[in-house]
């Protein structure tokens, strides 16, 4: 930021004696006692200037991150707590630079850089860079307004700067998955913020609704103060990475998932979502720690700005419900939020937003019992029909494919030779998420999931879950498909029988025979425990779970180490277990 303070003067004994002798004061005071309080009087506000924080300037520019905003004329402008910037208006922006330009301009790789928007939507466009994502996703010009721009209170400007090459014409492809190095966000308010912003979170980003959160709300007396043992303590991330990495704007709010990551500024954050749930858990984590509350209270800020920007993003209409990988992650940073500045509507809105949240939709609520998890994605797009996932089992394809149990008894992700890919990537960012509500048990109501508790803690200790399971095993023979195997032709919410199971009474009421296993993957049980990708996983959070969560384990008097327990008798009188249909009952 480039601006003249008038405080900013170097004053020695003799200049001070100098403005005494002209104001005449040596005669009233003692030069000693009125030399002190005359260079603390000028010497204050060039600290408060200087500082940025306290300070309401008037400037026609404001520049952060190497992007320098404008105006027509000086206006008020401040930061707010997590240091970005605020600006009185209506203010008339003339240039944002670097400048918005296109690159060989009606070339095939014609390519507009450097884009910007006001109060960005959850879209499938963005008008901030162009040749986005693998799929070289095209620039939307009217979201981009033209300068100068009248900037009116409550407006959220969003500048962009695109990396340098983001197509090769030769290859006619992108040269990275990322397209954005880094961005700024500048907010027109309609007047001077309380204690010129320095005491309040920036609104979020995104959407027209601009709340002022103060730092003076949060609940500081819910914040663990934990004993950290050595482990913890060699481990343990500093506050300053913490507050490092978060300062700067996590640009999230686009839905299609290729652009959204593709719009990842690469100076301010990772372009994979586990890397960035690794660092959320980090930060989070952290905070429970035992340190005073001031040393801890930049990164705080830090860390709840973030959350306040992910939920008025997912409020604002986005969904993070799948995508492999990519969508893990955002219900900690929101729940977070929600809890310790108080906001009990966000709160429950966050706890009702079950079919918009990764976290929600990996895991699915057993057959058995409601509260028991299964891994397995509600919903992967179209075309996942009960075919494809029997076909999945039968033909055994070594590829990712983690869609649940469609008759909720045992994991959805496997096949006879090959387990999900995705499951040891995302582990971590689920186990941490738990970990941080065990610890700070207001979040646990704001997840409001008891089968993510459930599957993390039984997956961590026990690992996959394939029994007890009444349904008939895949067979490579496909003619075979609902005759021997697959779903039951009578009742489509039931598969067909394993021949193997001694009887059965109810979907939740049968047995295997002795000395057979029954199921479709019963060698698969307990397999992969605890599996984590050690890149999205720290030794910190490791660390944090042995000592605080695995002595107690909260979930154990739920389950047991084959993950449910079958009745040793059964409910109903004993039934034999039907025959499969025949051809005859197939074509009525």
């Amino acid at each position: 930021m480039h601006v003249t303070y008038p405080y900013l003067l170097i004053f020695n004994n003799k200049s001070i004696k100098t403005i005494f002798r002209i104001l005449n004061f040596r005669n009233h005071l003692r030069w000693q006692w009125s030399s002190y309080i005359l260079f603390l009087a000028l010497l204050i506000p060039s600290i408060l200037a200087l500082n940025g924080h306290t300070y309401a300037g008037k400037s026609n520019k404001i520049e952060q991150y190497g992007i320098t905003f404008t105006f027509q004329s000086h206006h008020q402008y401040g930061q707010f707590a997590n240091g970005d910037y605020w600006v009185v208006g209506p203010v008339t922006i003339t240039a944002i630079d670097p400048p918005m330009y296109v690159h060989n301009k009606g070339k095939k790789d014609e390519t507009w850089r450097n884009g910007w928007e006001v109060n960005p939507k959850s879209r499938s466009v963005t008008g901030l860079s162009d040749r986005c994502s693998k799929y070289n996703k095209r620039i939307d010009l009217s979201l981009v307004p033209d300068l100068p721009y009248r900037a009116t209170p409550g407006e959220s400007i969003v500048k962009a700067v695109s990396r340098s090459k983001l197509y090769n014409a030769d290859k006619d492809e992108i040269t990275d998955r990322q397209c954005v190095n880094k961005a700024a966000v500048l907010t027109v308010v309609g007047e001077v913020p309380p204690n010129s912003g320095a005491d309040v979170f920036r609104p979020p980003y995104v959407g027209t609704q601009k709340p002022f959160f103060r730092v003076g709300q949060i609940r500081k007396d819910l914040l663990p103060s934990l004993k950290p043992n050595s482990a913890i303590s060699k481990s343990a991330p500093s506050f300053k990475s913490i507050s490092s990495r978060f300062k700067k704007v996590q640009l999230d709010h686009t839905k299609d998932g290729a652009l959204r990551r593709a719009l990842y500024p690469t100076e301010h954050m990772p372009s994979y979502d586990p890397q960035r749930g690794k660092y959320a858990l980090n930060g989070i984590l952290r905070l429970f720690l035992d340190d005073p509350y001031e040393e801890k209270k930049a990164a705080l800020i830090q860390m709840l700005q973030y959350g306040i920007d992910q939920y008025y993003i997912v409020l604002n209409g986005q969904s993070f419900e799948r995508g492999g990988g990519h969508t893990m992650g955002r219900l900690l940073p929101m729940a977070f939020f929600s809890v310790l500045l108080g906001d009990q509507k966000a709160r429950d809105n966050i706890a009702s937003w079950k079919s918009r949240l990764d976290e929600h939709r990996r895991v699915q609520p057993s057959r058995f019992d409601k509260k028991m998890g299964l891994y397995g994605s509600i919903d992967q797009g179209p075309g996942q029909t009960i075919e494809r996932y029997w076909k999945y089992l039968s033909e055994n394809p070594q590829s990712n494919y983690t869609r649940y149990d469609p008759y909720g008894y045992i994991d959805g992700n496997m096949n006879k030779k090959h387990v999900d890919d995705y499951l040891p990537i995302i582990f971590p960012v689920m186990k941490g998420e738990v970990l941080a509500a065990h610890l700070m048990p207001e979040l646990i109501a704001v997840f409001n999931s008891p089968p993510l508790f459930n599957f993390v803690e039984r997956f961590a200790y026990s690992g996959l879950s394939a029994r007890p399971d009444p349904c008939a095993p895949a067979e490579s023979n496909w003619a075979n498909y609902k005759i021997t195997f697959g779903p039951d032709p009578n009742n489509k919410k039931m598969c067909i029988l394993d021949p193997d199971l001694k009887y059965y009474a109810s979907p939740t009421d049968f047995e295997c025979k002795a000395n057979a296993e029954c199921g479709r993957l019963p060698s698969r049980h307990g397999n992969k425990k605890n599996a984590m990708n050690k890149s999205y996983v720290t030794n910190f959070q490791e660390a944090m779970w042995k000592a605080f969560y695995s002595s107690k384990r909260p979930q154990a008097s739920k389950i047991t180490d084959n993950a449910y327990s079958v009745p040793s008798t059964p409910k109903k009188k004993s039934k034999t277990v039907p025959s499969p249909p025949t051809d005859l009952q197939l074509r009525n």
